[in-house]
């Protein structure tokens, strides 16, 4: 469930911190930065995940 929320509210950081840049202050460029990270790992973590889940789990597999 945080995965999900991170991936859903990273973007509107970044796009807030990118307004409120232009219009309001140059120190919210921070929040621009905080949501483009926080996107990254989110994905990055989806990613992981992903291959995790397809490649190496071994669910009702004898070996």
């Amino acid at each position: 469930m945080t995965l999900i929320t991170l991936l859903f509210s990273a973007p509107w950081l970044d796009f807030a911190g990118m307004w409120l840049t232009k219009f309001v202050s140059g120190r919210f460029a921070a929040v621009t930065l905080i949501g483009g990270w926080a996107m990254g790992l989110g994905y990055l973590a989806v990613t992981a995940l992903a291959i995790h889940q397809m490649w190496f789990r071994t669910r009702g597999v004898d070996r």
